[in-house]
């Protein structure tokens, strides 16, 4: 059975509720600012990587999605999340339970990044996504 992720700096976290992102991707167009949805990955890498920031020595904590056989899942386009062939990134459209897992400690990025491509107002604009070296802290809800 698929396992999902969601990944936060905020802590007791139970219960998501699908939302637009408040962030530069959807403000500009570069990521679909319609459709409400909890934004999960199968790996926390993937999650690590959609964070699409430095997050170099941050604590976060990792969450897995607790039943996923009844939700509604969408599997977004490339028009809708530029990167999602990176992250496979993957939307839940209704309310979204959560077990904490652990505690991670991000340590640093790896490699030179992964380049995708993205267009505000048709223009074609280039940047990337990092994997990020990471270990876990603790399995208590720190």
């Amino acid at each position: 059975m698929m396992k999902l992720y969601f990944v936060s700096d905020k802590n007791n976290l139970k219960v998501l509720y699908p939302r637009i992102p408040n962030n530069s991707m959807t403000k500009y167009g570069i990521e679909d600012s319609k459709i409400k949805r909890v934004s999960v990955c199968p790996t926390i890498k993937g999650c690590l990587k959609a964070l699409s920031k430095n997050i170099r020595n941050k604590k976060l904590f990792v969450y897995s999605v607790r039943e996923i056989s009844n939700l509604r899942i969408k599997n977004p386009s490339k028009e809708e999340v530029p990167d999602v062939y990176i992250t496979r990134e993957k939307w839940i459209l209704g309310k979204t339970i959560l077990k904490f897992e652990y505690v991670i400690q991000v340590d640093q990025s790896i490699g030179k990044g992964i380049p995708f491509s993205f267009k505000i107002k048709n223009k074609e604009y280039m940047a990337k996504l990092y994997n990020w070296a990471f270990h876990k802290l603790s399995s208590k809800n720190k």
